[in-house]
């Protein structure tokens, strides 16, 4: 089980990941996250929504964050499956291809229809 959940995960954080990567804000927010999912990044209030989650991109994206790259360094999942989390390292770069700033992100995520969608993002 515990190799078919890092499989699972790492392939729906990737997913996020290319999504962001490719701009597609709206879309990585619909298709990646629940409805009522909930962002919590450091220096901000907690915010609740898909357009949260895409306000949170284009602001990265102003800073000068255009690409990330992620690690999953720690999951689990409750058991019954329904819940799961994981840990991140992600590294961003900026248009020139210099790198931006590093961070940490936990994600928990939400089994919807046998997908599991994100329903927490907190990063530091």
């Amino acid at each position: 089980m515990a190799s078919d959940l890092k499989a699972a995960i790492t392939a729906r954080y990737r997913e996020i990941e290319r999504l962001y990567n490719a701009g597609d804000y709206q879309v990585m927010a619909k298709e990646c996250y629940t409805e009522d999912c909930k962002s919590v990044f450091s220096g901000h209030a907690i915010q609740s929504g898909h357009e949260n989650i895409v306000k949170a991109c284009e602001t990265f994206k102003q800073e000068g964050v255009v690409t990330i790259s992620s690690e999953v360094v720690d999951f689990s999942a409750s058991p019954d499956g329904e819940l799961a989390y994981c840990i991140v390292n992600l590294k961003s770069k900026k248009a020139d291809g210099s790198e931006a700033k590093s961070f940490s992100n936990l994600l928990i995520w939400k089994k919807v229809n046998g997908v599991y969608l994100a329903h927490v993002d907190m990063s530091n």
